[in-house]
């Protein structure tokens, strides 16, 4: 991602990737362009490595479109705490 934008996770999507080593980060924009992103898939790192880069076909909400997905370990993303 370019720039940080907002993360929405559940509270039940927290408890699962906190279990996890890595998750899948897809990032939408809106038409008045604000951004937002959505976990998409979590697990072993090597293999959301593979899912983030395997090409694919996607249902996105209307009006949104995606910006891009990339993979990050979930002590990055939640910290050490």
């Amino acid at each position: 991602m370019d720039a940080a934008c907002p993360l929405e996770l559940t509270p039940q999507e927290y408890d699962a990737i906190k279990q996890c080593e890595a998750v899948v980060i897809r990032e939408y924009e809106t038409p008045g362009g604000s951004r937002v992103g959505k976990a998409v898939a979590w697990g072993d790192a090597d293999e959301m490595r593979h899912q983030a880069d395997t090409p694919g076909l996607f249902v996105v909400p209307v009006g949104l479109s995606i910006i891009c997905q990339q993979v990050l370990l979930v002590s990055d993303l939640l910290g050490d705490g």
